[in-house]
């Protein structure tokens, strides 16, 4: 009785009666997907949750099955057929009780609710691995969530001990792993590994935390997304928030946030695209805000995204192809605000436009020329950086600065207003139109 975590849940009036057998001997299937039961008075409650078999005179193998249809109090329907036989077990418990059990009980196109009842403590890594093919596993979801299905409540998953990747999808695409604190617990781990041949596999609203000692998450093929997650007190010795440098695709990072690690990198890869992204208060002789390797063959871009007082460079470049930045801000970083440390334009060419920079102690441009519509700002721009709250403020040349010169500004096409005029700010964050006098914000992480 997985959707009430309880046989005979308290107080609801759906449930199975206390007279619901838990477990009985005397299951009969014919081959086909009907399993009936004497003893087993079964309710209309049960439809929807899953049952175990196993055992009996056939060659039944142990599984479990969902109960699609209520026939009678001796009879069900399961979602397909049982081999003939008697006496099989028939098994009616509660939720599962390991995320393991659930990988392994799982197959493509399931959604699956984790409820949180207190933190899951592991030593080993979590694997979720399912080998259908993305066309066909595109609506698997694993999620998170408090009193009721849906409320995006988070459920933390803490390393008690060892080293190893704490959550580790290997599905070959479509899964979405919504909903979860990743807790490293000051050990050497990688919180999140994200692969997958298909791609197609996002983590959406994950927390990393608890000062781990590596990466936070890292993305080991391409065409897979974060949203929404946030990467944050990486430890001393740790690398990078998030890692994009393997696949040769392109991952995407969107609306997400890598802040005060100790000695990381907040985005690094070959391929990746980020949009309202934010680097922020990284320390560390090595801690850019955005590192870009080597990016044969794809296009590097970031819309609309913050380097905020990191340890190095707010973007670091050795591009061998295009390099498109806009919306976004380089400010008070200890490096270069935008570093090309090859001094080589790429294939491609640069598209640096739009951007606001300021403060950056080894200057705002290396080996990069000013966009047009650039703003040199003169101010912090920002409500409080320092505690990460990267809403615009109001300072002349500071946040004021940045309200409504964005880009597009205007849709257009070969120069055609054809989608109207907007007022889009440069930075992650946009200032709400508000009346006169007042001030408001629109946070989006």
């Amino acid at each position: 009785m997985s959707q009430f975590n309880n046989k005979n849940a308290s107080g609801c009036t759906s449930c199975q009666s206390a007279t619901v057998n838990i477990s009985t001997t005397d299951a009969v299937a014919i081959g086909t997907s009907t399993i009936s039961s004497a003893t087993a008075n079964f309710s209309a409650a049960i439809v929807g949750n899953i049952i175990h078999l196993a055992g009996g005179t056939g060659s039944l193998a142990s599984g479990w099955y969902l109960v699609t249809t209520f026939n009678n109090s001796s009879s069900i329907i399961v979602d397909r057929s049982v081999a003939a036989g008697t006496g099989i077990s028939i098994d009616i418990g509660g939720a599962l009780s390991t995320l393991v059990q659930l990988n392994t009980n799982m197959s493509s196109a399931q959604i699956a609710w984790v409820q949180n009842t207190g933190t899951i403590s592991i030593t080993t890594s979590i694997g979720i691995n399912y080998s259908s093919s993305a066309s066909n596993n595109t609506s698997t979801q694993i999620n998170g969530y408090n009193s009721s299905r849906g409320d995006n409540g988070v459920v933390t998953i803490r390393q008690a001990s060892g080293s190893s990747t704490m959550v580790n999808i290997t599905s070959v695409g479509g899964l979405t792993f919504r909903n979860f604190v990743i807790d490293c617990n000051s050990t050497n781990s990688v919180a999140m590994n994200i692969q997958g041949t298909s791609g197609q596999n996002v983590a959406q609203n994950i927390l990393v935390t608890g000062g781990c000692t590596n990466n936070g998450i890292t993305f080991n093929n391409q065409g897979h997304a974060c949203i929404r997650c946030t990467v944050q007190n990486l430890g001393s010795g740790s690398t990078t928030a998030f890692l994009m440098e393997q696949g040769n695709g392109p991952n995407f990072c969107i609306d997400c946030l890598a802040v005060s690690g100790t000695g990381s990198i907040g985005f690094k890869g070959a391929v990746f695209f980020c949009i309202r992204c934010i680097a922020a208060n990284n320390s560390g002789g090595n801690s850019d805000g955005f590192q870009i390797t080597t990016n044969s063959g794809w296009m590097f871009m970031c819309q609309s995204c913050v380097s905020y007082n990191n340890g190095r460079d707010g973007f670091r470049f050795a591009p061998s192809s295009p390099i498109y930045i806009e919306n976004t801000i380089a400010y008070g970083n200890a490096g270069v605000g935008f570093n090309d440390t090859t001094g080589t334009v790429p294939a491609g060419g640069y598209t640096l436009n739009w951007n606001g920079f300021g403060a950056n102690t080894g200057g705002n441009r290396t080996n990069v020329s000013a966009g047009a519509n650039d703003v040199t700002l003169t101010a912090d721009p920002f409500v409080n950086g320092a505690a990460n709250n990267f809403a615009l403020n109001t300072t002349a040349g500071g946040g004021a600065a940045l309200r409504g010169v964005g880009f597009p500004g205007i849709l257009a096409n070969g120069g055609t207003a054809v989608g109207g005029t907007g007022n889009i700010d440069i930075g992650a964050l946009q200032a709400v139109a508000v009346s006169a006098g007042q001030v408001g914000y629109a946070i989006i992480q």
